[in-house]
């Protein structure tokens, strides 16, 4: 199960058997974390280290830019979080081509000649994804961070081979901390209810929160179609903020990062001139112009049951004369695939006025939908977002809302917002997954 979820992402070519592939994969493995220590140790950044089972990147993204006012810092533009990527990261390495073992040679004497010439990084921030018991263990091998974030725990990746609970997710992020020093920081998200049970010990703790008790206490919280406000006070910082963002609950993503401009020096004017033009990565709530003068909440990245809850009570929140749910099925849920579907399903009713459902799983919206009342005739499923997309065009009237949200996949839904948007010329520019990696998937 290991190497078929490494073997999604990395191809070690035709030739090897599953033995030879595990062999060869630990083999270079080994050789990214031996140079991206070597090159760690020459630079001596300040490590910042994110995981958490949503938010992750948004994170990464605000760290980057409130600290680049002040500092170098080096980040990954993609989705480098495992223990191949992260050390392809920090060598400057891609992993566009990895079908053979010539081709593995290559990246790893460009990464040589990349720890010989050296780089200078200020801060180095890493995203550190967790699929499976012991990746964590896996990634901590390569960094310890002097700086860690825990953004969230949710029912991610319960599957066979996985995780079975949330409790095992929280006993793996946090392993985050593990080999931190006494004076390093491990900063939580405490309005998270399995974090917030967390007991850690060894580095200092910083909890940010609605809690007065928390280390970190954000209140004041508002939101609308402008952005969102909210005021943070803890240590030396007492402060309002305000982010062009859509979802009051993206503080737990932004906090953090500016807990962290707080720990290295950044006053609170120095912060919220870093987020006065903070945009959420492509495909987690960005508005875009839809045909027909329609506004498209752009969501396609991913998708779990509570990021689609959460998102949906945004959408609830925001005045449009109609509004179009396009939602994809949520993978790696195991045997909460139905009831997580299904709760989903219910919360949707309360909001659409048309609905495109994309996805086999799909289909348990399809069913809970109607049978709770709603209009046979305004449900529609699909097995291809592509199609959905051609299928919904046409029926997209002056002043629609339309929310699109879904897993990965065998989903992909930027592929219907592709069909629906204002000027599709942008898609390249606008769109999550349009790199020449993605085409033929």
């Amino acid at each position: 199960m290991a190497f078929q979820l490494l073997e999604k992402h990395y191809s070690f070519g035709e030739c090897y058997q599953p033995s030879m592939k595990t062999i060869f994969r630990s083999i270079i493995s080994g050789i990214l974390r031996l140079l991206a220590k070597s090159k760690l140790a020459k630079s001596k950044p300040t490590l910042i280290g994110i995981t958490g089972s949503i938010g992750k990147t948004s994170t990464k993204d605000a760290v980057v830019a409130i600290l680049r006012q002040k500092f170098q810092v080096k980040a990954a533009d993609g989705g480098y979080n495992t223990e191949i990527g992260v050390p392809l990261m920090i060598l400057n390495q891609r992993s566009d081509n990895t079908s053979s073992v010539a081709s593995w040679a290559r990246i790893l004497w460009k990464a040589f000649l990349d720890v010989s010439q050296g780089e200078h990084m200020d801060v180095l921030v890493v995203e550190m994804g967790v699929d499976k018991p012991g990746d964590m263990r896996e990634l901590t091998k390569i960094i310890s961070p002097d700086i860690a974030i825990l953004t969230s725990i949710a029912a991610n990746h319960i599957a066979p081979g996985q995780f079975s609970s949330e409790q095992d997710i929280l006993r793996e992020k946090t392993g985050i901390a593990a080999l931190q020093k006494k004076n390093n920081y491990f900063i939580t998200n405490n309005d998270n209810p399995w974090i917030f049970s967390y007991v850690h010990t060894g580095s200092t703790r910083l909890r940010y929160g609605e809690d007065g008790a928390n280390e970190f206490v954000v209140s004041n919280v508002t939101g609308n179609v402008q952005g969102i406000s909210f005021h943070v006070k803890g240590r030396s910082l007492d402060h309002d903020f305000r982010v062009p963002i859509l979802g009051t609950y993206h503080t737990s993503v932004l906090v953090p990062a500016i807990i962290c401009g707080e720990l290295l020096g950044l006053t609170g004017e120095e912060i919220q001139k870093g987020l006065a033009d903070f945009q959420l990565p492509k495909g987690r709530l960005r508005l875009l112009p839809g045909v027909h003068n329609s506004t498209i909440i752009d969501s396609s990245y991913n998708a779990s049951k509570a990021a689609m809850l959460h998102a949906l009570e945004l959408v609830d929140s925001l005045p449009a004369p109609r509004k179009i749910l396009c939602l994809g099925q949520m993978n790696e849920l195991g045997e909460r695939t139905e009831e997580s579907h299904l709760e989903v399903a219910r919360l949707a009713a309360q909001i659409g006025n048309l609905f495109i459902l994309v996805g086999p799983d799909a289909k348990i919206y399809e069913q809970e939908l109607l049978r709770v009342g709603v209009e046979k005739g305004t449900v529609h499923h699909f097995l291809d977002s592509q199609e959905a997309g051609k299928f919904l065009l046409p029926l997209i009237q002056d002043g629609d809302l339309v929310f699109v949200k879904g897993s990965q996949g065998g989903v992909r839904l930027e592929r219907l917002i592709a069909e629906i948007l204002a000027d599709p010329a942008t898609a390249k520019d606008v769109l999550v997954r349009q790199g020449p990696e993605w085409q033929n998937r």
